[in-house]
């Protein structure tokens, strides 16, 4: 008898243990693709390009706003609370507002170019041909370039 309680006790262990393998792959399963359809899932995909060739710009389901690539791969993340058309300001650029309400650029590539750091910026040519105003964070104004460098004056006076 104490054979027969050994085999049965084996196969009620060994029972447990499928009935477990199974019940951890089911739930590693629905863990990841859970976590796959929470970093792929947004509130829109508007149209490719709408924006740029290629490229959809995608609304989190917090509101933010980025872009995507065909494959679905983030080009630009969605942390931006506005992101306008590219050449709007600069042929090659988009301008971005971050949630803190501070403006910089993006390239065409997805690159921030300009740091999202001012709290205005203006078109490039209104009070110079190849430079765009932008407020500082202190209440200041300077001027950026059209490679996104400030234009240092070196104690020098603008007049606009």
């Amino acid at each position: 008898m104490l054979i027969d309680s050994v085999a049965l006790n084996n196969n009620l262990n060994s029972s447990k243990t499928i009935a477990m393998k199974n019940n951890f792959i089911l739930v590693a399963f629905i863990l990841i693709g859970s976590v796959c359809l929470g970093q792929s899932s947004f509130k829109e995909i508007y149209d490719y390009g709408q924006y740029k060739s290629n490229w959809a710009m995608v609304q989190s389901n917090e509101g933010l706003f980025g872009f995507i690539d065909k494959k679905g791969n983030a080009v630009v993340p969605a942390i931006y609370k506005n992101i306008y058309d590219f050449g709007e300001m600069h042929e090659d650029w988009a301008v971005i507002q971050t949630v803190d309400k501070k403006f910089g650029f993006i390239d065409k590539k997805g690159n921030v170019v300009v740091e999202p750091i001012y709290l205005e910026i203006y078109d490039f040519g209104d009070e110079h041909p190849n430079w765009a105003r932008v407020k500082l964070a202190n209440g200041n104004y300077s001027f950026i370039d059209k490679s996104g460098k400030e234009v240092s004056f070196k104690g020098q006076i603008v007049s606009l």
